[in-house]
C-alpha cells in the first residue's frame, strides 16, 4: 500500500471528491512521527500549492480539512521552515483575512497554522509583519464577535508583541488596540458568564497580549524621553515600574474582570483570573482602583448579556456561602464579592491558603498537591499577595482593613499564633517556609506593609520569633517591643501571644526556632547560600533573647 503522501501528491485534477475525501482522511490520521522530514516537507508544499490553486484537486469545502493536515504537520520545526516562506505565508494570510462567510472554517484553520508557525519559528513575525499581518490581525480583532476569532486574533498578536517593539508603539499610538482590547475584554467577560465554547481560553490568550502591551509599551516612552525625544505623560510608579497614560483604559476592564470572574473549584486561582492578576499588577495603583470598578462597561457593543446570568450566579453563591462573622476559622468557600477589588483580592487569598497550605507548606503533600495540578505556587500566590501590598502601600483605608482582617484588636493570643489554623496563622508559618521562598518573601512584605512598615508594629503583633529572619535580612536590628491586647493583658515581644509559663521558656523557644532548620536538611543541596542568612538571623535571635531574659 502507497504512503498517505504518496496518495496525496499522486490524485489528479479529475480525481473523485470521494477519492480526494479519502486521500485527506489518510493524512489526518496518519501520526506525524511516522511520517520522514522530507515527507513532511514535501507534503506541506503541496498542501500549499493545492490551496493556492483553487481550480486543482480540491473544491471549497475540502479546503479547510487540508489545513487541518497542514496544521498537524507544521507543528513539526521543519515544516513549519516551509510554512513561513514568504510567498507560502502570503497564501495563508489571504485565506485567513478572507471575509466572504463560506471561507470562515477555511480562515479559521489558516490562522490557527499560522500561529503555531508563528510559535516555532521566531523570524516568522518579522515576515509577517512585513505582509502587514498585524495591522490585519488588529482589524480582525475589532470585527471579531466569537470567541474562537478572538482567541486566534489574540494568540497571533500576542506572538507579535513579544519583542516586536516599533509595532507594539504603532498598535498603542496608531491602531487604537488599547481601546479594542477594552471591548473585547468585556465582550469575553459575558461569553464566559454565558458559558460559551472557547471563551475562557480567548479570554486568557487577550490578556497575554494585554500583559505584553503593559509591559513593553512603557519602556519605548521611557527609552523616547532618555533620548530627548518628545514624550508623552509617563511616570515611574509602585514597584518601579513605568507607565504611559495611554494604557489608562485598560484599567476598568480588567477591574471588571477581576471583581466579576466567577469562582472556580477547587483551586480558587486559576487562569484566567490569574492572567488578570498579572496585567494588574503593571498598573500604577491610582484613586481610579477604588472608584473604576465601580463603574458600568464602556463596552460599545451594548451591555453584558451575561448580566442576568451574573446576578443569579452570585446570589445563589451568597445565599450557598455566608461569610463566617469569625476570622478564626478556615474560610468557606470563595464568594462573589463584586466591585471591591480590595475585598476580593483578600478573598481570593484566604482561599487560595486555606486550599494550598493549610498547614505546614513544607510538608510534602503541598508540592505533590501543586504537582498533581500542575500549578507553581510561587507563579499562583505569589502576584496575588504582591498585588494586595500595593493596594495596602497605596491606600491607608485598604491597608486598615487588612490589618482589621488578619490582626484584629481582639485576636486571641492565648495560644500561639503560628498554630493557629486561619489566615494568620498560615502566613505566619508561610514566613518560615523553605519550599516557596518567592510567596515566602512576599507574605513577609505583605504583612509589614499591614503594619505600617514598622518593624516594632509587626514584632509587637505577630511576636519576634516569627518576623526575626525578615527583619534581619532587612538590616533591623531593634529589639522587640510588647503590646498589650484589648483587655490590657501584657504581651510576650518574642511569641506574640500573653505571657505564660511554657511560653517563657526558652527550651520552647528553642525547639520553634528549630523547625526551619529540621526542613531545611532535606533540602540543603539546593539552599545553601539562603541557609546561611537563616542561620545567622536565628544565632541574632537566640542571642537577643537570652540577653533580655537574663
Amino acid at each position: 500500500m502507497s504512503s498517505p503522501i504518496a496518495t496525496y501528491v499522486a490524485l489528479s485534477l479529475s480525481a473523485s471528491r470521494y477519492e480526494v475525501k479519502a486521500a485527506l482522511q489518510r493524512l489526518i490520521h496518519t501520526p506525524v512521527d511516522k511520517l520522514t522530514i522530507k515527507d513532511r516537507e514535501e507534503l506541506a508544499q503541496a498542501i500549499l500549492d493545492d490551496v493556492k490553486d483553487r481550480k486543482g484537486r480540491l473544491s471549497q469545502n475540502e479546503i479547510p480539512t487540508t489545513l487541518l493536515a497542514l496544521k498537524d504537520i507544521g507543528r513539526n520545526v521543519t515544516c513549519s521552515h516551509v510554512i513561513v516562506k514568504q510567498q507560502n505565508f502570503e497564501i495563508l494570510w489571504g485565506l485567513a483575512t478572507a471575509t466572504r462567510e463560506q471561507d470562515a472554517e477555511a480562515a479559521l484553520e489558516a490562522m490557527r497554522c499560522i500561529a503555531n508557525a508563528l510559535l516555532l519559528i521566531d523570524t516568522s513575525r518579522d515576515t509577517l509583519l512585513e505582509l502587514r499581518g498585524g495591522e490585519r490581525c488588529v482589524e480582525m480583532l475589532e470585527r471579531s464577535t466569537n470567541p474562537q476569532s478572538i482567541f486566534l486574533a489574540s494568540r497571533i498578536l500576542f506572538l507579535l508583541t513579544v519583542e516586536q517593539r516599533p509595532f507594539i508603539r504603532k498598535l498603542v499610538q496608531e491602531l487604537r488596540v488599547v481601546d479594542i482590547v477594552a471591548q473585547k475584554c468585556d465582550k469575553l467577560l459575558s461569553s464566559l458568564l454565558a458559558g460559551q465554547p472557547m471563551a475562557k481560553e480567548a479570554m486568557i490568550d487577550l490578556l497575554k497580549f494585554t500583559f505584553n502591551l503593559l509591559l513593553q509599551y512603557p519602556r519605548l516612552v521611557d527609552d523616547d524621553e532618555g533620548e530627548g525625544k518628545e514624550g508623552e505623560s509617563s511616570f515611574k510608579g509602585m514597584m518601579g515600574e513605568l507607565w504611559s497614560d495611554r494604557l489608562e483604559n485598560l484599567l476598568p476592564p480588567l477591574l471588571r474582570l477581576f471583581n466579576e470572574l466567577p469562582p472556580t473549584s477547587p483551586c480558587p486561582l486559576a487562569a484566567p483570573l490569574t492572567h488578570v492578576i498579572h496585567s494588574l499588577i503593571m498598573i500604577p495603583i491610582s484613586p481610579r482602583w477604588f472608584s473604576a470598578s465601580e463603574s458600568s462597561p464602556t463596552s460599545t457593543e451594548g451591555s453584558f448579556p451575561g448580566d442576568k446570568l451574573h446576578r443569579a450566579v452570585s446570589a445563589l453563591t451568597s445565599r450557598r456561602y455566608s461569610r463566617s462573622s469569625s476570622r478564626s476559622s478556615l474560610p468557606a468557600p470563595l464568594s462573589f464579592v463584586p466591585r471591591d477589588t480590595v475585598q476580593r483580592a483578600w478573598d481570593l487569598f484566604e482561599a487560595t491558603t486555606a486550599y494550598y497550605v493549610p498547614d505546614d507548606p513544607d510538608d510534602p503533600s503541598v508540592r505533590e498537591l501543586c504537582k498533581t495540578e500542575g500549578i507553581d505556587l510561587h507563579d499562583t500566590l505569589s502576584p496575588l499577595v504582591v498585588l494586595l501590598t500595593r493596594l495596602a502601600t497605596a491606600d491607608s483605608a485598604a491597608r486598615i482593613r487588612m490589618r482589621n482582617w488578619i490582626l484584629p484588636a481582639d485576636l486571641d493570643r492565648t495560644s500561639p499564633l503560628e498554630h493557629r489554623k486561619d489566615l494568620l496563622g498560615r502566613c505566619l508559618r508561610l514566613m518560615s517556609s523553605i519550599s516557596f521562598a518567592n510567596v515566602k518573601s512576599a507574605v513577609d512584605e505583605l504583612l509589614f506593609t499591614i503594619c505600617d512598615s514598622d518593624p516594632a508594629i509587626l514584632a509587637g503583633q505577630v511576636g519576634y520569633g516569627n518576623c526575626a529572619e525578615f527583619l534581619f535580612n532587612k538590616g533591623i536590628m531593634s529589639p522587640p517591643v510588647g503590646i498589650s491586647d484589648a483587655e490590657g493583658n501584657i504581651i510576650n515581644p518574642i511569641t506574640g501571644i500573653r505571657n505564660t509559663e511554657r511560653e517563657a521558656n526558652p527550651f520552647i523557644i528553642f525547639d520553634r526556632l528549630e523547625k526551619p532548620l529540621s526542613v531545611g536538611r532535606t533540602f540543603l543541596s539546593q539552599t545553601v547560600d539562603r541557609w546561611e542568612g537563616v542561620f545567622n538571623g536565628e544565632i541574632f535571635l537566640l542571642t537577643r533573647f537570652f540577653f533580655m531574659i537574663r
